[in-house]
């Protein structure tokens, strides 16, 4: 049998007792068994006992539902018919006395939240549960990571910050060294043989021939000599421009070719040497090299638009990133969890880190509670106004009906003591 079962009948049960008890002694004095003075000292302990246990059991149930006895059945069903008083009084009992604003800072002031989090995100499956909600956060931000907002804050942040760096002397110095390094050289393979295919190909052979033809009409426009000159060969045909981008082409692939397979070809070196002087302009902060990067870099930054770039690049970025957030374990929840576990090490480690937490806590929910304590009740009476008056009774008699019931045994208790004593007082005193 269960505790609560028993306690929750313990007043009916004493009730019982009580009323059968006052029959049986009634009958054994009818019967005439028993010490007449004995007998009725213990029937009037069993008649006070009932009536206290009666009373009781009016006083208790009138609490809790309605006792149909005429004009006194108005006055039953109390906490229904005071259902607004009773919730006001929970409300303010809750809100401005077990947790007023001074409680919970005083309260605030016992609790460490970072020994909380320790503790909590030092066990695998609690930081699995935050990697899942701080992934449900990253991809709600993720899903706006290429918005128009986002791109034009982007491309401000990035010419803001170009826009006073100082990108020529890092510039130069880079160069020089991957001068000295030889890094140059893979490259001028490549440019060397891309070069010298377009001129194979023929790609270059009208530019070149434009090219002959434009300084020949510059070098006629000289004086009348040279013009007259320059239109006698043409009129007989002794200057052909296909022919001579021909020549030029042949010589220049020739030369091309000798270069690509030499470091040390002189057109290499000659444009090479060119490269480092420029570098090393950049890198002292110094002449037209300086002058020129600068005004790139203001060009760039005052007239480039660089949000259709940015915008790409973001939304890939956006799509790796909603793959990896989509995924138990990929490589991002495996950061996310490796960022927790060093959490959980560097507040295991610095007791001032914890010292900090624990102080910002207190700050932040004292503030809210100052801020918001009425919300408290409200938290209160609406739950209690969502209960009908069948469930709020039911509620309050769990809570509290098990007390009750032993209000009833007492009664029943006190009832037979004292009913006892005033009849042994009166037969001493000889009534």
């Amino acid at each position: 049998m269960k505790p609560g079962w028993t306690r929750r009948r313990a007043g009916a049960i004493s009730l019982i007792i009580a009323v059968t008890g006052l029959v049986t002694v009634h009958v054994l004095q009818y019967q005439g068994i028993g010490h007449p003075i004995a007998m009725r000292i213990v029937a009037a302990c069993f008649e006070a006992g009932t009536v206290g246990a009666l009373a009781d059991w009016f006083a208790v149930t009138a609490i809790f539902r309605r006792i149909p006895i005429p004009v006194i059945g108005r006055h039953t069903n109390i906490l229904v018919k005071h259902r607004r008083k009773f919730t006001t009084g929970i409300v303010d009992v809750v809100q401005n006395r077990w947790l007023a604003p001074s409680v919970v800072r005083e309260r605030l002031q016992s609790i460490s939240a970072a020994n909380w989090l320790v503790t909590y995100l030092g066990e695998p499956e609690s930081r699995r549960r935050t990697v899942t909600v701080l992934r449900g956060f990253l991809a709600r931000v993720n899903d706006e990571l290429d918005t128009p907002e986002v791109v034009g804050f982007i491309d401000r942040l990035l010419k803001d910050q170009l826009r006073d760096v100082d990108i020529g002397r890092p510039l130069g110095a880079w160069m020089l060294e991957a001068l000295e390094r030889g890094d140059q050289a893979p490259l001028w393979d490549t440019i060397l043989g891309s070069t010298e295919k377009s001129l194979r190909e023929g790609a270059l052979k009208g530019v070149i021939e434009a090219t002959l033809e434009a300084a020949v009409r510059d070098y006629a426009g000289l004086d009348w000599k040279k013009k007259f000159l320059v239109k006698g060969a043409t009129t007989f045909g002794a200057i052909d421009y296909g022919i001579a981008a021909d020549k030029a082409i042949g010589a220049l692939s020739q030369a091309l070719t000798e270069a690509r397979g030499l470091p040390d070809h002189p057109l290499r070196r000659q444009v090479e040497g060119v490269l480092a002087s420029f570098a090393r302009d950049l890198a002292d902060g110094r002449g037209e090299a300086t002058r020129a990067v600068a005004q790139f870099q203001r060009s760039f930054v005052d007239d480039a638009d660089a949000r259709a770039l940015i915008t790409g690049i973001l939304t890939r970025l956006k799509l790796t990133l909603a793959e990896q957030l989509s995924r138990e374990d990929s490589d991002l929840s495996a950061t996310l969890d490796h960022l927790l576990v060093g959490v959980v090490s560097d507040l295991r480690a610095h007791a001032e880190t914890r010292e900090k937490l624990d102080a910002w806590m207190r700050q932040v929910v004292a503030e809210i509670v100052d801020r918001h304590h009425g919300v408290i009740g409200e938290m209160v009476e609406s739950s209690m106004t969502r209960l009908s008056d069948a469930e709020l009774t039911q509620q309050v008699e769990d809570k509290v009906g098990d007390d009750l019931q032993m209000i009833r045994v007492n009664g029943a208790v006190i009832g037979a003591i004292v009913g006892g004593l005033l009849t042994v007082a009166k037969i001493l005193l000889g009534e």
